[in-house]
């Protein structure tokens, strides 16, 4: 007959190291009433539950928030073999059994002290009449009580709708209360540069301080946490304890600290920060159990860092994907964001090589009479969605809006094989595309609309321009302008290009020169062709 039991490999909850499994079903969850109670945010109120039928094991997943793994394998239902190791939350669990003797079979064995030789490693004594003994037991036994009602507040506090400087607060005032310590800090790292710190929580004797910046910690023992990324007690009386015997640093020496108790605000192996307590009196001492207790309040609050920093990430991507959908294609601005700066982007001003294309629609006054500034505007919003939509077909990007024209550049920010014949398609298209709107307003009884378009190709200097209070991509140069200058002498649904765009596309689309023509705030003349619809 075999007796099943789990081995506790790793906990933040305070779980004894060896849990019997009887028969049946064994439920493992957060909540207090579980048969197996976690106290570990990470673990949901009912996660799963233990199923041992004869000498098979299996573990059902009950649809937990953070799943359920087998040898680092998430699973679902599972059987569960011995040896293997499962993990809930911060908890891994390994499945055993050990034989054990049948009771109707029994040999009866005589033993003497000379059969054996030991030494007893620790031994504990039945409590009787040594009334010190039992005050002793009574006294630990009420400490256990208060450390677990410390993290059951913590779960309560976590699981309200508090915000995290909230949470890191409530945090501090619960060690305050369980641990016997002068001055507190929780130090948060920067996501940028992980080894500096600051402060976000301030405590000196149980009350908050007003200035969190007086760094009255040692820094020395902060930088050792973030560098091990374990938690450890340090006593000036155990001089070199944890330091290589080395003597301690002038900062514990000129801030009096007498003893320490320091440990990492951590998730899944990620260091968020450091909590830090510390003590100026000789008397008073942190324990180990003092240390378990602040490191199962710092996973809590890592995982509270972590969730926040998720959020913060997920609120700028969309702020970032709202920006780019208003001028990329959004497949590529969505290609942007999943790949996370793996595309070549041209966002800092730098030169590079695009083609220009401007449209800008001919007789919008004459068009706009007769109409409310309103009617003029959904207009133009609905000429600009239906532009807009070819422009991203052929990749091209929305650099601006001038009034009732449109700058598109190919080739930047996002790289555009053959962005000349990018440019010169997407002007064929858009003229087509402006033909079916204007029969479409015709037969409503709007006026019909037409534009002029004209393009050019060349270096520019491209990225974000502007001031620290606003900031704009575009592209600026002689490129861009001379761009901008064709497009005016453009005639309604008149398609201009330069000599330099049709060297590049002349073998796939039929043009027509004009020859040298004079542009406005141009010394020289430009050669210009009339770009017609495609051959084939």
């Amino acid at each position: 007959m075999a007796t099943w039991y789990l081995e506790v490999l790793r906990s933040p909850a305070p779980l004894p190291k060896h849990i019997p499994l009887p028969h049946g079903r064994t439920l493992v969850g957060r909540a207090a009433d579980c048969d197996l109670c976690i106290a570990d945010p990470r673990v949901s109120s009912r996660h799963g539950f233990i199923t041992l039928s004869g000498n098979t094991v299996e573990f059902t997943d009950l649809r937990s928030t953070n799943g359920t793994f087998l040898n680092g394998k998430r699973v679902q239902d599972t059987a569960w073999e011995t040896g293997q190791t499962l993990s809930v939350g911060g908890t891994d669990l390994r499945l055993a059994w050990k034989a054990s003797t049948d009771p109707m079979r029994s040999t009866p064995v005589s033993l003497s002290d000379s059969d054996f030789d030991f030494s007893i490693v620790s031994s504990r004594q039945i409590p009787g009449g040594n009334t010190s003994e039992i005050r002793e037991e009574a006294r630990h036994a009420e400490a256990l009580q208060r450390r677990l009602q410390i993290l059951q507040r913590a779960m309560r506090v976590l699981n309200g709708n508090h915000s995290v400087p909230e949470i890191l607060d409530r945090t501090m005032q619960l060690l305050f209360e369980a641990v016997h310590c002068d001055t507190g800090y929780i130090l948060i790292t920067d996501p940028e540069n992980p080894e500096s710190v600051s402060a976000h929580v301030a405590y000196a004797d149980g009350h908050p301080k007003g200035n969190l910046q007086d760094h009255l910690y040692s820094r020395t023992l902060v930088s050792k946490v973030l560098e091990s990324k374990t938690g450890f007690l340090f006593d000036s009386d155990a001089v070199g304890t944890g330091f290589g015997g080395a003597m301690p640093s002038q900062s514990i020496i000129n801030l009096r600290i007498k003893t320490a108790l320091c440990c990492p605000i951590y998730e899944d192996g990620r260091v968020f920060g450091v909590i830090y307590l510390d003590s100026k009196k000789s008397r008073s001492k942190f324990t180990v159990e003092d240390l378990d207790l602040a490191m199962n309040l710092a996973g809590m609050a890592g995982m509270v860092v972590e969730n926040a920093e998720l959020n913060r990430r997920l609120s700028s991507e969309t702020r970032i994907r709202d920006y780019l959908r208003r001028f990329l294609p959004p497949g590529v601005a969505e290609k942007i964001i999943a790949e996370r700066g793996s595309i070549s982007l041209h966002l800092h001003p730098e030169k590079t090589r695009v083609s220009v294309l401007f449209a800008d629609i001919r007789g919008f006054t004459a068009m706009a009479e007769g109409l409310s500034p309103l009617e003029v505007s959904q207009l133009l919003n609905i000429y600009f969605s239906r532009m807009s939509e070819v422009v991203f077909r052929h990749g091209g990007t929305l650099d601006k809006f001038i009034g009732d024209s449109m700058m598109i550049l190919f080739n930047a920010p996002v790289p555009v094989p053959d962005h000349e014949l990018a440019a010169v398609s997407a002007a064929l298209e858009m003229r087509e595309e402006l033909a079916a709107l204007s029969r479409e307003w015709q037969q409503t009884g709007l006026p019909e609309i037409h534009a002029g378009f004209g393009l050019n190709s060349g270096e520019v200097v491209v990225g974000s321009l502007g001031t620290d209070a606003r900031l704009e991509y575009t592209a600026i140069g002689d490129t861009v302008n001379t761009a901008a200058r064709v497009c005016g002498i453009a005639k309604p649904d008149q398609i201009l290009i330069t000599e330099s765009l049709h060297e590049h596309t002349k073998k796939r689309f039929r043009a027509t020169p004009l020859g040298s023509t004079p542009l406005k705030g141009k010394s020289h003349e430009v050669i210009l062709y009339e770009v017609e619809p495609l051959a084939s």
